[in-house]
C-alpha cells in the first residue's frame, strides 16, 4: 500500500502570502484616498470658478441684483431683492472658505464686482491654498493656487 502525497500549501506559506498582500493593501489604500480627495478639491474649485463666471454673466444680462452668499458649509447664488435662490452648492468638509470681510460677492450690471475693497476670499484645502482674485473693472475673476 502506497501513501499518496497531497498537494497544497502549508499554513506558513499561506500566512506569508497573506502578510505580503496585507502590506501591499495598507500601502495602496492611503494613496488612493489622497488622490480621491485631491480630485474632489479640484472639482470644487472648478465648479466655484464657473459659478462666479455664471453669476457675473447673469448680472450683466439681468436687471436684478445677483450675488453669491456664503454660509458655513455652503454658498448660494441669489437673484433679486427677494433672495430667490438660483442654486445652492455644498462645500465639502475638507475645504474651508475663509471669506474674512467678504461673505457676499455681488456684481453690478456692467459685470464689475461691487465693493471690491472689502477683503478677499481664501480657500484652504488639506493640500493647497487658493485666493480668489477680482480684477479692477470689467473682467473675469480668477482663482490662483498658492
Amino acid at each position: 500500500m502506497q501513501i499518496k502525497s497531497s498537494s497544497g500549501f502549508t499554513l506558513i506559506e499561506v500566512l506569508i502570502v497573506m502578510g505580503i498582500l496585507s502590506f501591499l493593501a495598507v500601502m495602496i489604500i492611503p494613496i488612493s484616498f489622497t488622490t480621491i480627495e485631491k480630485q474632489h478639491e479640484k472639482t470644487f474649485i472648478e465648479t466655484f470658478e464657473y459659478d462666479l463666471l455664471y453669476t457675473q454673466s447673469l448680472a450683466v444680462t439681468s436687471k436684478e441684483r445677483i450675488r453669491i452668499i456664503f454660509s458655513d458649509q455652503s454658498y448660494q447664488i441669489v437673484k433679486g431683492e427677494k433672495n430667490s435662490f438660483v442654486t445652492i452648492r455644498n462645500i465639502p468638509n475638507n475645504i474651508r472658505v475663509n471669506t474674512r470681510l467678504r461673505h457676499i460677492i455681488s456684481f453690478d450690471q456692467n459685470g464689475r464686482v461691487r465693493d471690491l475693497q472689502k477683503g478677499k476670499i481664501e480657500i484652504e484645502t488639506n493640500h493647497s491654498t487658493y485666493h480668489v482674485i477680482f480684477p479692477m473693472g470689467k473682467g473675469r475673476c480668477s482663482i490662483v493656487q498658492l
